[in-house]
């Protein structure tokens, strides 16, 4: 939608008077809704990517790949850890690791 598409369909009427004019008061509460609302999109986007990004306008895409980085690492770091202490952190199965013993 252009910017003019979304300001008919969904700004016009909440943002104006009915003789038309910009209403400040109720500009001013929508903008500091959005306002938190972008505060709230970084700080979930820092949360949800283990603080590698933090902007609230990196696309979704962006995010999920963080985050699919982020789940590889920590496997990998329990991973390692389990191996090290010959138990499985998720199950708690102990088991014998032969690389352990080099």
């Amino acid at each position: 939608m252009t910017p003019e598409e979304i300001w008919e369909n969904k700004w016009k009427d909440i943002l104006t008077d009915p003789d038309g004019s910009i209403n400040l008061e109720k500009l001013k509460l929508e903008l500091a809704d959005f306002e938190a609302l972008i505060g709230r999109m970084a700080h979930l986007t820092y949360e949800i990517t283990d603080g590698l990004l933090s902007y609230p306008t990196y696309t979704v895409e962006a995010i999920l790949d963080a985050k699919e980085r982020v789940e590889a690492r920590d496997m990998e770091i329990h991973k390692r850890i389990d191996r090290e202490e010959g138990i499985c952190s998720f199950c708690e199965r102990e088991f014998n690791d032969k690389r352990r013993s080099r």
